[in-house]
């Protein structure tokens, strides 16, 4: 089935600048080859940020070894994006949440980015949390709970390899936004900011 490049040209010199370039750093790597030159030159048309197009060079061809480790150093090297600390590799952390209400258990795992003491201090205010909030709730409050708590401690004893499978797949998943904003550190640290308090 082909495409209609003459549409796809019309609705991207429609579109306002913060859709294309959301395109341009998270979706390139879906587009058909044919589609990139069309976004490249709408890109180049309204003087948008040319770094843009190195974030959509680095999702359209595969990452080797030797890239997705300079990406995930550079994701290290970054401040923390929770309190600013400078001082501190970033990591790569889990935390479970469990919150219940009579017959209602919210559960929810997240994979947040930050360093070693801020992940720590909130996977101990999550354990706490759970402790006194999760066991509320019939049946699950009663299910998830010690399930949360228990994988609270395995956690805890594999935080490396945890912390380097998440950075793994952040920089996979966000390398048009890395390269893309490769030299504007506080961009970086605000787009893992919002990753973390989204997830």
């Amino acid at each position: 089935m082909s495409i209609d490049l003459e549409y796809i040209k019309e609705n991207y010199s429609k579109m306002e600048d913060f859709k294309l370039e959301r395109i341009a750093k998270h979706e390139a790597s879906t587009l058909k080859p044919e589609v990139l030159p069309i976004l490249i030159s709408e890109i180049k048309k309204r003087g948008l940020d040319l770094n843009l197009i190195k974030g959509i060079d680095a999702q359209v061809k595969e990452l080797t070894s030797v890239e997705l480790q300079e990406l995930i150093e550079k994701v290290k090297g970054l401040s923390c994006p929770s309190f600013g600390c400078d001082n501190q590799a970033l990591n790569g952390g889990v935390f479970r949440k469990v919150r219940s209400y009579l017959v209602l258990t919210q559960y929810k795992k997240n994979n947040i980015i930050a360093c070693a003491s801020c992940l720590e201090k909130e996977r101990k205010r999550q354990l706490i949390k759970n402790t006194l909030l999760g066991w509320w709730g019939f049946p699950w409050g009663l299910i998830r709970t010690p399930m949360a708590i228990i994988n609270h401690f395995i956690d805890n004893t594999k935080k490396e390899r945890i912390s380097e499978s998440i950075l793994v797949e952040f920089v996979k998943q966000n390398v048009g936004e890395l390269r893309t904003n490769w030299g504007e550190e506080d961009k970086l640290v605000n787009f893992i900011n919002h990753i973390n308090t989204n997830t």
